[in-house]
């Protein structure tokens, strides 16, 4: 303990004392200098990793940071993922404004650990998608047979980006992953929908040999080919091989203006 004659800060106080400086400066907020000196290196990083959360992802439904900060001394850590790009760039400046030989160990999404199957298609009637990888986490969105999504992130679910910009996970049963060629393949091609709670493929039209199709909640959604006069339409399923027909299947396109919907032309877009 220091005697009255020995107040004047250490070195080393005074090296936290002005790291929490710029760190105040750094997040606009006055008040951490208050609080600095001694180890708290490590709190004022962690404000300005969520002061860099607040700026560029308010909403973690739309984007993600998930960072922190960790280890001791001159070379903390900064690990984590965000699909901002920019947000990282702005958080690694601002850390290493206190910290100059911080370790950049953050991932930007999408992964390159995906692998090339970067897209996909909802294969069930409505997909849940939530936001961490458990059943039991909260709901992010749900996502409709058909939906379009580009796949970002895999840890033992699949982290995902909805047509409408929501970032959420989804288990691999809810949907079929797509290479960027076999996703603008199954866009351009054209749609069917089974108009019916069941139905069988059959090996041509009117043929007494069916082939396996229970989809009772209608989880084929598949393309087809040239039509069949009446109701008879050929098509291509995750349970049929193509070349198959399937009764009581419509075109999409004429089923949807039929509901008043948006064009199938609108909703399935290629991805470039």
């Amino acid at each position: 303990m220091r005697n009255g004659n020995d107040l004047k800060p250490t070195k080393i106080e005074k090296m936290n004392i002005g790291n929490c400086a710029k760190a105040a400066a750094a997040v606009g907020a006055a008040v951490l200098l208050a609080t600095c000196g001694g180890a708290e290196d490590r709190s004022a990083m962690e404000a300005i990793v969520e002061s860099v959360r607040l700026d560029h992802v308010p909403d973690r439904r739309d984007d993600v940071f998930e960072i922190t900060v960790t280890g001791e001394g001159e070379t903390p850590v900064v690990n984590g993922v965000t699909s901002v790009a920019n947000a990282k760039t702005d958080l690694l400046r601002k850390i290493r404004e206190i910290a100059p030989a911080a370790i950049d160990s953050v991932i930007v999404l999408p992964d390159a650990a995906t692998g090339d199957k970067t897209f996909g298609v909802v294969n069930v009637s409505v997909a849940d998608a939530r936001m961490r990888p458990s059943y039991a986490a909260e709901m992010g969105t749900q996502l409709l047979l058909g939906a379009p999504m580009e796949v970002i992130q895999h840890d033992g679910w699949w982290r995902i980006r909805s047509a409408e910009g929501y970032v959420a996970w989804m288990a691999a049963s809810s949907f079929v992953r797509m290479t960027r060629e076999e996703f603008n393949a199954w866009t351009a091609a054209p749609k069917i929908v089974l108009a019916r709670l069941w139905s069988k493929a059959m090996i041509a039209a009117n043929s007494p040999w069916a082939l396996a199709l229970p989809p009772p909640n209608g989880k084929d959604f598949g393309w087809s080919g040239p039509g069949w006069p009446g109701k008879w339409l050929k098509c291509a399923t995750r349970n049929s091989p193509a070349g198959a027909v399937c009764p009581g299947s419509r075109s999409l396109p004429a089923w949807l203006d039929k509901l008043g919907k948006i064009s199938a032309k609108g909703f399935f877009k290629p991805c470039n």
